[in-house]
């Protein structure tokens, strides 16, 4: 057999084995992260996702990640992004929340994320749900910025036991009885955050339901006067004999 036949069969033979590494551990051509987090931030950049607020500067790790209306996501890019082991933030904003596979789920749930915070995302799908029920992480925080939360996932945020911060800006959909049912079994929540809230007075009496709370944020509730805010706190701290950190301010 000719130099150039054992050349072409070799090619051919690689190709079949490459196949058949594919095969077995799921290559995908969307995204192949290299070690390198340099390498890294420059590919998701290339992709529209926004690295560090911005970009990784010299020295940084990889620590959060947005999804944007920029991003060009790809159902497969999710399982690799949650193995970057220094990523403890995931941001999603202006976006319909992106469909998760059963895979990347899994993956996530694993990884060390443990901070999401979600502006202005519409929730069509139940995989932000599944993620954090599979979520094993001793504190998980969760920001929601105007985002329309459907009942679902409302329901969902009952069931986190490992729940310690939880902020609402812009209440879509999150009604008094929505809070009030919620604060009832959030027991492990440290940090409570309602700004430029629709709640009414019936919610604001619903944070004495949250035993551990060390710090509270309460700005530009429409339906109640700040007044109102400081009464319920000093209620608070009366109720569980001890001083938390308040912010609370009203720019109407």
């Amino acid at each position: 057999m000719s130099n150039n036949s054992n050349f072409i069969l070799g090619i051919i033979a690689k190709n079949i084995l490459f196949s058949w590494i594919c095969l077995c551990i799921g290559c995908s051509d969307n995204l192949r992260l290299p070690l390198d987090e340099k390498q890294t931030a420059t590919i998701l950049e290339n992709k529209g996702y926004k690295i560090n607020q911005n970009t990784l500067k010299p020295g940084q790790h990889i620590h959060t990640i947005e999804f944007s209306t920029k991003t060009k996501y790809e159902i497969d890019d999710l399982p690799l992004i949650c193995k970057i082991p220094t990523l403890k933030n995931l941001s999603i904003e202006g976006i319909d929340f992106p469909y998760f596979s059963d895979h990347a789920v899994r993956s996530c749930a694993r990884s060390n994320i443990n901070n999401f915070m979600l502006g202005k995302v519409k929730f069509q799908n139940n995989s932000f749900c599944e993620l954090l029920k599979q979520k094993k992480t001793p504190e998980l925080k969760l920001f929601f910025y105007y985002s329309a939360i459907n009942k679902n996932l409302i329901e969902c945020l009952t069931e986190l036991e490992s729940l310690t911060s939880f902020g609402l800006d812009g209440d879509l959909n999150f009604t008094d009885d929505d809070f009030c049912a919620f604060s009832k079994k959030s027991k492990n929540i440290t940090f409570l955050r309602l700004n430029y809230s629709n709640l009414g007075k019936k919610s604001l009496e619903c944070i004495l339901n949250f035993p551990k709370l060390t710090s509270v944020m309460l700005q530009d509730w429409k339906n109640v006067p700040m007044a109102e805010h400081f009464k319920i706190m000093n209620a608070y701290e009366k109720k569980y004999n001890r001083k938390i950190e308040k912010m609370i301010n009203d720019t109407y």
